[in-house]
């Protein structure tokens, strides 16, 4: 393994532990982890020198898929190939990445860890879901979105837990303590809030 690679393992364990941490502040200190007004952010990084090369430098326009009341869709992230593209972690972000406020009435993002609709070989610690809370044709929908992360919580059992497709699924798991959250990286003390621009295509 090489040190960057060594590197990114580090940072990317630290980061999960270190949100996990504050998903278990933030309900011990009385704040209902079902209700999605946490801060979230970005650790957004437009060198993304830490990630591997090959790695979220991808040509072209990516897509990754995210439930929409069960049915799985994909959202569409514009410009990753240009070269001011901007990047979350490891991923091409395009330019997705807004510089609006957070936490709106606008539709919402969630990211749950673990999960299996998007994989990047080699970093399973980034392996996550996507669910969506509005579609094309829903009220409000403009292909904008405030991101939440979901994390596991203290009843997480890999070998029994059942990935939600809907954000009722997901907000029982989190109601009897299988996920946690929602929460913001910006409360776990990364980065700042993060609003993205990422149409979603539903066929």
């Amino acid at each position: 393994m090489s040190q960057s690679t060594r590197s990114f393992h580090i940072f990317s364990l630290a980061l999960l532990l270190t949100a996990a941490g504050a998903v278990s502040a933030c309900s011990e200190a009385g704040r209902s982890p079902a209700a999605p007004r946490a801060a979230l952010a970005t650790a957004s990084d437009t060198s993304n020198s830490s990630a591997p090369e090959g790695v979220g430098t991808s040509h072209g326009t990516i897509t990754e898929p995210a439930a929409y009341n069960g049915t799985i869709c994909n959202l569409v992230f514009p410009g990753t190939p240009s070269r001011t593209s901007e990047t979350f972690a490891i991923w091409n972000f395009g330019h997705a990445i807004l510089d609006v406020p957070f936490d709106t009435p606008r539709p919402d993002l969630y990211g749950i860890v673990p999960g299996t609709m998007h994989q990047e070989p080699g970093h399973p610690t980034f392996d996550h879901d996507h669910i969506v809370s509005h579609a094309p044709g829903d009220p409000g929908y403009d292909g904008t979105w405030d991101v939440w992360v979901v994390l596991p919580g203290p009843h997480f059992n890999p070998a029994t837990y059942q990935a939600p497709r809907t954000l009722d699924a997901m907000f029982t798991l989190i109601g009897s303590g299988v996920l946690a959250g929602p929460l913001g990286l910006a409360a776990a003390g990364f980065g700042t809030d993060l609003v993205i621009h990422a149409p979603l295509v539903c066929r």
